[in-house]
This record gives C-alpha cells, structure tokens and sequence, in this order.
C-alpha cells in the first residue's frame, strides 16, 4: 500500500505519471483458438524448386536457383528418381537412395570450374546424364504373387474412425495392395481413376469445386531426397496444412500421446493422392511412415481419407497406417515367420483396434 503522505509529496509529473498507469484500460486478452490454422502454401511456381534460394547455400545449388534451365532439369531429374522409387522393392529402393546421394554430392567434383558459365554447362549435361541413368535402372523381377511385401510384415491400415459403409472395404483394398506392392497407389486399384499425387505424377488436377492442387515442399539435396506434401490448395486457397490431419487424430480417444502437433517432425505428408471412385471425387493422406514420424513403439501413424464438399474437405475414413518397424524382430519378414503369425492369429482371433502391433507379436 502506498503511504498518503508519500504519495502527496510527490512531483505533480509524477502523479500524472502514476495517474495514468491506474486509468488506462486493460487490453483485453484473445482467445487462443483450437482450430489448425492453415498456414500458406511453401510452393511458388514461380521459384526455381529444391530449396530456400533466400537462404546462404553451396555454390552448386546457388546456381540452380538462378539458372532456370538448370531448375528444371533439376525438378526433372527428383521427379522421375521418385517415380523409379515407387516401382522398387524395399532393397533395390535403399539402393538407389545412397546412389542419389552420392550423385548429388559429386556434382560439385564433376563440374569443378571457376565461371558460371562454364559451370553451367557442365552441370546441364551431367544433369541430362542422370536423367538417363534413371531411365535405365534396372527395375525389380516381379516376386511370386505368395511373397508379401516386406513393408507388410509391419505396417497395416487399420479403421480408426469412419461411418461410410464404403470404409470397412476400403481398408481391405489398402491392405490388399500393401501386401502385393507395398506403399498403396490409387492408380493401381481396379476401379479407381487417379488424378493427381505427390509420388511422381500431376501435382493438380480440375474438380467440380475448381483447381485442385497438392502443395509440396523439397526439402533439399541433402534433406532426404524426398519432395514432400505440405496440403492442398483448391484455387489457389489453402485447405489443408500439415496440422489439418493430427486435428482429425487428435479427436481421438488414446491417440498415442504426441508430443508434435504437426504430422512430422519436417512438418509435412508422406504423400497425398487425389483420385475419383464411384464417382466421388476422394483424397487420401499418408502421414510420414519410419524416421520422420512423430510415432514411437507402440503409437501409430495415420491416413485419412477425406472427400470436397462445396470447396471444403469432408473427412471420411481415418485410418491407423503405421506400426513400428521391428528393430529387434529381424526374422519377421521370413515367409515361416508369417504362416507362424498366422496360425496364431487363427487360433487368438483378430485382436482389437486399440491393440498396438508389437503387442499382438507379444
């Protein structure tokens, strides 16, 4: 409290000074809302693609960002080694992951010269070289059609949430496709017109509600190699960000504890596939499966299946997508290892969907 006589022997200035501090109003506080607050798109057609072109970078990549011959052949040469990622098996895809890497950080070796010029060139013909290269990869014999994928001896889709009656069959088709090609593509479902994704086809594509586009977001040459979904744009307009998804999730009853609220660490998508069945335009969202997911032992990734509705998403199907990948069960790809996993799941039944994969292997 303040002491009366203290207070009148101040200086008049003063007063007013202290005068004004008690009356002035408080600002009110704002609301924070729960909200995803959709966040602009990272794509600019405009920009050369790759990188941050504002940010200090390696004089190869400098160069890119101001060469735009050379920013084309770039996004060329990511877009067509994503491709060839799609039609590899587990071992020939971690293959041609370490020669990417490799072939990234030798262009500087390869084209040592002092002027951009010069530069320039070099990089023009060892970029039209690798475009080659890609081409030719040897692809993968086709496997016996009793072999799963390997991506299926840990990852499963799993109903989390979903009323449409088409939901429950939807899961076996993803199931289905996971076991004989692992990672699901759209365009290879029979009855499924695929219009757009971020795994090396159109990034956009032309809905009733107008342009539809996929934003993506390259994290770099040295940012694993992956030209990544961020969300969606419908003229222009974005309509999803990376939190629209963990939204969904995190309604969720024992959603799996996140610490992140986006849907990776890198804040994006494992993919996004736009594509139309029985008529109805339908858009599936793949969150990050391995090192870039929030999830841990125990959790789970998630896919969601959403329709557009009067230039709005309508969420449809949410799926648990991911499972952790066994780092100590290295014998549970083996064939004898799944006809064992079977019998026992005749014998035990199918467990339930809030049971986590490692706790059906225990």
């Amino acid at each position: 409290m303040i002491n009366r006589s203290a207070l009148l022997s101040l200086p008049a200035a003063a007063l007013l000074m202290l005068g004004g501090c008690t009356t002035q109003p408080t600002a009110p506080v704002s609301e924070t809302s729960s909200r995803p607050q959709l966040q602009p798109a990272s794509y600019r057609p405009d920009q050369p693609p790759g990188y941050d072109c504002r940010n200090a970078l390696p004089d190869v990549q400098r160069l890119i960002c101001t060469d735009q011959r050379l920013a084309g052949l770039h996004l060329s040469v990511q877009q067509l080694y994503h491709q060839r990622l799609g039609e590899l098996d587990v071992p020939a895809l971690m293959l041609l992951q370490s020669n990417q890497r490799q072939w990234l950080l030798s262009r500087f070796e390869q084209c040592p010269q002092a002027e951009d010029s010069q530069r320039a060139s070099c990089l023009e013909g060892l970029y039209g070289q690798r475009l080659a290269a890609l081409r030719n990869w040897p692809a993968v014999a086709s496997r016996a059609s009793t072999q799963p994928h390997a991506l299926a001896s840990y990852a499963e889709y799993r109903l989390a949430e979903g009323s449409a009656p088409f939901c429950n069959a939807f899961t076996d088709r993803l199931n289905s496709e996971l076991r004989r090609n692992g990672l699901p593509l759209m365009s290879r479902l029979p009855g499924v017109e695929a219009l757009a994704d971020s795994l090396g086809g159109a990034l956009e594509t032309d809905t009733s509600s107008g342009r539809l586009r996929i934003d993506i977001h390259n994290s770099g040459s040295y940012g694993g190699q992956r030209m990544r979904p961020t969300g969606l744009s419908l003229n222009g307009e974005r309509i999803m960000d990376s939190r629209t998804l963990p939204a969904w999730v995190a309604q969720q009853p024992n959603y799996g504890g996140r610490a992140h609220v986006s849907s990776s660490q890198t804040g994006d998508y494992g993919d996004i596939q736009i594509f139309r069945e029985d008529g109805q335009l339908r858009i599936l969202v793949n969150e990050t499966w391995g090192f870039y997911s929030p999830a841990a032992r125990g959790e789970s990734a998630f896919a969601g299946l959403y329709g557009l509705q009067g230039g709005s998403l309508q969420p449809l199907c949410l799926y648990r997508s991911y499972l952790t990948p066994p780092r100590t069960d290295l014998l549970a790809g083996l064939p004898r290892v799944q006809q064992l996993q079977s019998l026992l799941t005749q014998l035990a039944g199918q467990p339930l969907n809030e049971v986590a994969q490692h706790e059906r292997r225990d």
